[in-house]
Formats: structure tokens, C-alpha cells, sequence
């Protein structure tokens, strides 16, 4: 066992009387966390706030609690080595999290990216899906970002009043199911959703892997299986409407209440259910096609299935803001945004989501599922969207 999970085991088991129930019992007692809440810890870099970053840490992985974390750093004068160190320090609790700010497939890189434009400075926010669209929603056209990476379809479409006109792009280097009529925002990737089992945790306890998503409904599964929150997720929500388009809305949202009974847990982000899988608190995960591949290159025993309802899928895609328009170094903004579309997002693509999207580019990957047959997304508009999941209670 690694050191820093020996001793994120001991506040649990070790410390629980000392530590876990107290902190748990606060919790509860004063009501400090709401459903949909955004908590963020500051990493000092002493055992204090590494304490607490860790206990946030384990309610939100075992506790039925709908909120996102982030650990941020402050600097208030420290030298560069100590710097160091405390990032270090929270870039190992964060990649314990599934957060987006640190998947695995995070593929911007500042510095790179200072190489490219040494006279330019720039800022990475990261945020999940749902808390992204809700902050520029709210902002409109004073938010403080320029360029919008890696967001859903659906949401880019709904915030397209405060996005820049993009008409001057050379959409015919896209598949034409890539396309975008508002030209408000180009096409980056196309994200299959599959079902991951680790085999290890079925085979331990001698259970069969699932054939179909009704299967999954069976008491052999009770406290096996995580999904990722629709109302959080752009992923979770893919599944919760490929089985709306599938079924019907009436039996989908009968089928996910069943499905509830066995969760482990419904993730804020994505990545949290094959993230459990990897730390074996759930066999079963509804995911992220390209991040399961990604984890079974490394070597976790995990497996790939899809059902006969085919793989939910959603397209991702970039934009630039109305702010960003309007400022005077704007053709300087467009410059970095190129860049992005036409080198980054390819060397992206090729590494992690080989799903094609470009008409001259075709990449595979180890593992990756050929011939995915995709599953029924249509009538995927915001409007939708919104009344689903108005719907969803979880």
C-alpha cells in the first residue's frame, strides 16, 4: 500500500473516533454542505489544511452528498521551493478526486504554451461542466475568460449569446456531424460513454459481469455501481438521455431509481466513477470511453462493455467569449485559439479520444473499441436538457 493511502486509511479506521465521526458529525449537525455546493479548501501546505482537504476528500467519495471540491494554492510570498512542495502536496490529493482540473488527459500545457507565445500570459480555470455554464450564465458578457475549452455541445448552446462569432473558421476540416449551424464554437472531440467493470472486485466476490443495464438492477450489485450525477455532468447526463431516447422517459427514470439502489455513488465529475473503480470502491462504473481505455494502458484490470442500447455519446468543443471579442488584442486571442483547434486538440485527440471528428484524421489507441455502434441522442437541445433534468432527484 502506498504511503498516501495508508494514511487516508487511518482517518477513517485509525483516527475515526478522533478525527472522521467529529468531523462528519459537524458536518451534519450544522448543515455545512448543501446539495450543489461548490467547497473549496486552501492548501497552506501544513498538516492542518491537508487534514481537512483530506476529509472533504473522503465524505465526498462515501457520503450520498451532491457537491464539488477544489483545492486551490495561495501564494503569499513563499520562495520557489516551498512552492513546489505545496503544489505537490495538492496535486496529490487532487488526483485522488477525478477532478477535471487534473485528469489524466489534461492536456493544456502552460508552459508549451508559453513557448508558443512567449509575449502573451495566460490563466487556466478549471471547472466541471455544470458549474462552468452556470458561472458564465451568470456573468454574461463581463466573465473574466477569453477561451472555452473542452465544453459540451449542450451547454455551448445555450450560452451562445455570449459567445463569439466564429464564422470566419474553416469548419469543412470537421466530420459533418461536427458542424456547428450557430458557427459559435468549433467541434474538439467525440465522448463515448461505456459501461467498466473491474474484474477483480466481480471475480472477489464471485459475481458475473453484467450483460445488460437490467442486469445491473440485480442484489448481487448493492453498493457496486457509480455513475456520474446528470445535474453535474455532461457524461452522466449522456446516459440518463440515450435511455430516455431508448426507452421512454417514463421507464428511464423508473430504471434509475432502481439503479440508485445499488450506487455506491453519483460523482459531481465524470472521471469519479472509474476513478472508484481504480480505488476498487465500485465494480461497475457508467464512464468515459476514453478514460477507461487510458486506465487499462496502465494496467488495472478493467473491462469494456456496451449494451444493446448502444454507447451514449456527446461532442465537446471550444469558443471564444463576446468579452474576448471586443477586446482590442482580439486577432491575438484568435491566434491562440487556432493554435489550439488545429495543433493541441489533434495531439489530444490522438492520445485519448481517437473517436474521429476531423475528415483527414484517423487515430487509434490501445485498447480503444473499434466500430462503436453509438447509441440514439437526438433532440439533444438545451430546453431538454433543462426539463430532464429538473426531473432527476439523485
Amino acid at each position: 500500500m502506498e504511503r498516501s493511502e495508508e494514511i487516508t486509511k487511518s482517518i477513517t479506521k485509525r483516527f475515526r473516533k478522533e478525527i472522521w465521526k467529529m468531523f462528519v458529525k459537524g458536518i451534519s449537525e450544522y448543515e455545512m454542505i448543501k446539495d450543489g455546493d461548490k467547497i473549496a479548501v486552501c492548501i497552506s501546505g501544513g498538516k492542518d489544511s491537508m487534514l481537512m482537504a483530506k476529509c472533504f476528500q473522503e465524505i465526498q467519495k462515501h457520503q450520498k452528498m451532491n457537491f464539488e471540491l477544489e483545492f486551490i494554492v495561495m501564494n503569499p510570498g513563499y520562495n520557489e521551493v516551498n512552492i513546489q512542495k505545496i503544489i505537490t502536496k495538492k496535486n496529490i490529493i487532487n488526483q485522488k478526486t477525478g477532478l477535471k482540473e487534473l485528469k489524466q488527459y489534461n492536456y493544456i500545457d502552460i508552459e508549451e504554451l508559453k513557448k508558443q507565445f512567449p509575449e502573451y500570459n495566460f490563466t487556466l480555470d478549471y471547472q466541471s461542466s455544470g458549474s462552468a455554464a452556470a458561472k458564465l450564465m451568470a456573468e454574461g458578457h463581463s466573465t473574466a475568460g477569453d477561451i472555452l475549452l473542452s465544453w459540451d455541445f449542450t451547454y455551448l448552446e445555450m450560452l451562445t449569446d455570449y459567445l463569439a462569432d466564429m464564422s470566419y473558421f474553416d469548419y469543412s476540416i470537421f466530420l459533418d456531424d461536427m458542424t456547428v449551424p450557430s458557427k459559435k464554437y468549433v467541434g474538439e472531440y467525440r465522448n463515448s460513454g461505456c459501461i467498466v467493470v473491474n474484474t477483480d472486485v466481480l471475480s472477489s466476490k464471485n459475481i458475473a459481469e453484467p450483460k445488460s443495464y437490467k442486469d445491473l438492477l440485480k442484489p448481487e450489485y448493492k453498493n457496486l455501481l457509480s455513475m456520474p450525477n446528470p445535474k453535474t455532468s455532461g457524461t452522466g447526463y449522456m446516459f440518463l438521455k440515450n435511455l430516455v431516447n431508448v426507452w421512454g422517459e417514463e421507464e428511464a427514470f423508473k430504471y434509475f431509481d432502481g439503479f440508485a439502489e445499488n450506487i455506491v455513488q453519483f460523482t459531481s465529475s465524470g472521471s469519479g466513477p472509474i476513478n472508484a473503480l481504480v480505488q476498487k470502491e465500485a465494480g461497475v462504473a457508467l464512464g468515459m470511453t476514453g478514460q477507461a481505455v487510458t486506465v487499462l494502458n496502465e494496467g488495472v484490470p478493467l473491462k469494456i462493455l456496451f449494451f444493446e442500447e448502444g454507447a451514449p455519446c456527446s461532442f465537446y468543443g471550444h469558443a471564444m467569449t463576446t468579452k474576448a471579442e471586443k477586446r482590442e488584442d482580439y486577432e491575438k486571442i484568435k491566434e491562440v485559439f487556432d493554435y489550439l483547434v488545429k495543433v493541441v486538440t489533434p495531439e489530444c485527440d490522438a492520445k485519448f479520444f481517437p473517436e474521429q471528428v476531423f475528415k483527414d484524421k484517423v487515430f487509434t489507441l490501445k485498447n480503444y473499441p473499434e466500430n462503436i455502434k453509438y447509441g440514439d441522442m437526438s433532440n439533444n437541445t438545451s430546453e431538454v436538457k433543462k426539463a430532464l433534468l429538473e426531473k432527476w432527484k439523485y
